[in-house]
């Protein structure tokens, strides 16, 4: 059933097609208003169905011949809506029904205005929550275009965001579509080895890329060797050529076959190969040294000596198929070498560049806000800009000074503007100041005073020290010590601040004022110099700088040997860098206001505190200090000697040990045994040495031949070793040094490479070279490193290289309370046997 309704409400109710049923409800429900519910049909489902399937103009086979149509019947009793407007059939013959309902008005009889549903309009744009899931899901296509406009570090931590993510970067035209929208369709391709996520991760990624190091702020990428390193594994993965110098006397070719870079006397790193044309960013060529990597030096060799060996009838390879064979290694080197040129000369050049164009910006803003500030009302000079902060720190910013910039920075300007005109005034017409004057001279004379050493205190105090002194010496004669000399002078003054604290107040010396006396930092300092050195003067210098080099408690200890200072300089370093900044160090802070200005520490104006700011070299560096509570102060380990370490112990008679003579061939016996240790390598060093040694002499009374070294180092290179017999001193330098007081060597100051070693010592030295070519660690630090947690494999590895003998007797003066800790140190000592093993 079909049934044309011409009300507004219900044809714009009908227009949805959604709503197409009930706008065929609504409208059969106002025809039997009118006529009556007897005059229309109830209409099934099914009539619904079919009238949405149908057109709406379109008249259904039940209204065909006018069903509705009656015979006029004027006597006839009218129904209650007989007076009603009937509808009428318009087009006749065509079933439909015409009829329309007063039109609703207001009651001013103004038709109502029809509301027309306008499109929300938004506020803002959508923010991303990072607490809210967005709702709306992009599909995975669309965010190959977003990667393809992304920068390279967002693609690289877009991997681990999730599993669609990873996978969808998985394709290098992802990678190669970024790198091009970053950095131009002229930018380097990858090199030949290399993915297009490799080459962004070396681009732009940041932590160092070699096994086992935890450096995370490491940036530099050596194009060279395609590898992103820190400077200590740098150092352990290159060998110099002056290093290898013995293996290119046997393979001389090898440098034609591997790219090199340089380094300046330094050791810094310069730049790959030798450029053409010499680059803008380059520096002097001058004093350069030229290195490999490691592992391609090794690769190198053993391609050479798989290509050289005999063929399968065992006739050598031709000379002019070996010639060919180096020339193509050689063009795909070159080749190799000019592909990284191109890229480490536009990344060079993109720094500088970046560089350039940052320093010019912080000139364009400070010409720009200075301009702006001088427009101002009252105008601002460039004198007063430079005490604003605001100011510091908005010109300090790399990029183009805008008007927005300088709208966001008036505000702040402007807060700041009566600071920095009083700090101005001040700076114009400072008063003198009389309080920091009486400071001043206040603290100049107590200083002159305490400079005659003749006032009552501080012959108290140097009393007191020389009761606490004779406690830790064994022998005034001999110069001995109960304590080992690393503890000496820091238990001379905690125990002197302990025994001073510990005197009832009405036995302690009086101060000026009537007070009782308060300990000073010049106290220190006089038992330092009346007392502690006087005592020290008849030792040897080994035990002085034992006993008087410290450290900073708190500067952590970076790549290389700690900075070790005399307690004076460590004073003086506290002062300056750590008091006027952490909140550890107040009480040793003191304004430079109120000191004379040819001090350069406080010696008379800072109490003495507990804890004195310096750390004896064999405590540990923790980033912390208290000045004021209880500590309890670590002695140095006690020292043990260290032959009995080898003592009753012999090497290992395995079957598959080498023979005595071979040298090379047992230390790398020897090294298999530590391969799966955390043992340092200098340890691995002495340990794989030390059997090597004795291995030889088991089957030759005399030293081994320097020829060994070279066969040595070829065989560490062919086998990929790393850091051990690298980075020893010269002993036989070190040993003259100290005789002569020359520090002026290379090889003392710093480790070498094994390969330079060997070349310095043979053409230096006239010693045996077992003697005293390395400076390897005593057995005593071997011995501390072995009994170390976390070293049983190292320890097990020691046993299995060197067992006890069997006839050997237990020391009674070694047998400790039976504990493991003993147990295990006697046994390491060579006391215990090894029947239980």
């Amino acid at each position: 059933m079909a049934i044309r309704y011409d009300n507004e409400a219900a044809v714009a109710k009908g227009s949805d097609i959604h709503n197409y049923d009930l706008y065929l409800q609504d409208a059969f429900t106002a025809a039997q208003s009118v006529l009556g519910h007897s005059a229309l049909p109830q209409p099934e489902q099914d009539d619904w169905n079919v009238t949405c399937a149908a057109n709406f103009h379109d008249p259904p086979p039940s209204l065909a011949g006018n069903p509705l149509k009656r015979k006029d019947d004027s006597d006839a009793v009218q129904p209650p809506h007989a007076n009603a407007k009937r509808p009428q059939l318009s087009n006749a013959g065509t079933g439909h029904l015409n009829f329309s309902l007063p039109t609703p008005r207001n009651k001013g009889g103004r038709p109502p205005k029809q509301k027309v549903d306008k499109p929300k309009e938004l506020s803002s744009l959508p923010t991303l929550r990072s607490n809210k899931q967005v709702k709306a899901e992009i599909p995975l296509d669309i965010w190959d275009n977003v990667f393809g406009f992304s920068p390279l570090a967002f693609l690289i931590r877009a991997r681990a965001i999730s599993r669609g993510f990873r996978q969808r970067l998985a394709y290098e035209a992802t990678w190669r579509a970024a790198r091009m929208y970053n950095y131009g369709p002229d930018h380097p391709a990858p090199p030949p080895g290399l993915t297009e996520q490799q080459y962004a991760d070396l681009l732009v990624g940041t932590g160092c890329q070699n096994k086992g190091c935890n450096d995370k702020k490491a940036r530099k990428t050596y194009w060279a060797f395609q590898r992103r390193w820190c400077d200590r594994c740098l150092k352990k993965n290159v060998i110099t050529k002056l290093a290898c110098s013995s293996i290119l006397e046997k393979f001389p070719r090898i440098i034609e076959m591997v790219p090199h870079v340089r380094f300046d006397s330094w050791g810094h790193y310069q730049w790959v190969g030798d450029y053409p044309d010499h680059p803008t960013w380059q520096k002097s060529d001058e004093f350069q040294k030229t290195a490999f990597l490691r592992s391609d030096v090794t690769k190198a060799i053993r391609a050479i000596e798989e290509f050289g060996e005999p063929t399968a009838n065992g006739v050598p390879r031709p000379e002019h198929e070996m010639e060919s064979w180096f020339q193509a290694r050689k063009a795909a080197n070159e080749a190799l070498v000019c592909h990284l040129q191109q890229i480490e000369n536009w990344v060079e050049t993109s720094k500088r560049d970046k560089l350039v164009a940052s320093a010019e910006f912080r000139h364009q803003r400070i010409d720009f806000f200075r301009e702006k500030a001088a427009a101002m009302d009252p105008p601002m000079s460039a004198t007063l800009l430079d005490r604003m902060p605001s100011y510091l720190r908005a010109i300090a910013i790399s990029s183009k000074p805008t008007e927005n910039a300088w709208r966001t920075l008036v505000p702040k300007l402007e807060r700041e503007r009566d600071g920095a005109q009083i700090e101005l005034l001040k700076e114009w017409n400072r008063p003198v100041d009389q309080r920091l004057l009486g400071l001043i001279e206040k603290y100049q004379w107590l200083e002159y005073e305490r400079k005659k050493e003749n006032r009552h205190e501080q012959r108290f105090v140097l009393d007191l020290a020389d009761a606490v002194i004779s406690r830790l010496v064994k022998s005034e004669k001999e110069r001995t010590l109960t304590v080992a000399e690393a503890d000496f002078v820091h238990l001379a003054f905690r125990n002197f601040y302990v025994a001073y604290q510990s005197i009832p107040d009405h036995n302690k010396p009086n101060a000026n004022e009537g007070e009782k006396y308060c300990l000073l930092m010049d106290d220190v300092r006089m038992i330092y110099e009346k007392r502690l050195k006087p005592f020290m003067q008849g030792w040897k210098e080994e035990r002085i700088r034992a006993a008087t080099l410290v450290r900073c408690p708190v500067c952590p200890v970076k790549d290389g040997p700690p900075t070790h200072q005399d307690l004076v300089k460590v004073f003086q370093h506290v002062f300056e860098r750590h008091a006027p900044k952490m909140p550890e160090f107040r009480d040793f802070h003191v304004p430079r206001d109120e000191l004379p200005p040819e001090v350069a520490f406080p010696w008379c104006g800072i109490k003495w505190p507990r804890n004195l700011p310096i750390l004896p070299l064999h405590h540990r560096v923790t980033g912390k200090w208290d000045l004021h509570s209880p500590m309890e102060y670590e002695r140095e380990p006690e020292h043990i000697d260290g032959a009995s370490l080898f003592q009753n112990r012999s090497t290992s008679k395995h079957p598959d040990s080498p023979s005595p003579l071979n040298f090379v061939d047992n230390v790398f016996y020897a090294l298999a045994q530590l391969e799966h240790t955390d043992l340092p390598d200098k340890f691995k060093t002495s340990m794989v040495s030390e059997y090597a040694l004795l291995k030889y002499w088991e089957g030759c009374e005399r030293h081994p031949e320097e020829d060994v070294l070279a066969e040595l180092q070829l065989a560490l290179v062919r086998g990929g070793v790393k850091g051990v017999f690298e980075g020893f001193r010269c002993r036989a330098c070190c040993e003259q040094a100290k005789r002569e007081g020359r520090t002026n060597n290379k090889f003392i100051a710093r480790g070498k490479p094994f390969g330079e070693l060997v070349q310095h010592y043979i053409g230096t030295h006239r010693d045996p070279w077992p003697e005293k070519m390395m400076d390897l660690p005593a057995t005593e630090a071997l011995m501390a490193a072995l009994r170390e947690p976390g070293h049983e494999a190292a320890l097990a590895a020691f046993e299995r290289l060197f067992p006890l003998n069997e006839d050997v007797d237990i020391d009674p003066r070694l047998q400790g309370e039976g504990d493991e800790e003993s147990e295990r140190f006697r046994r390491l000592c060579g006391v215990l046997e090894m029947g239980s093993k």
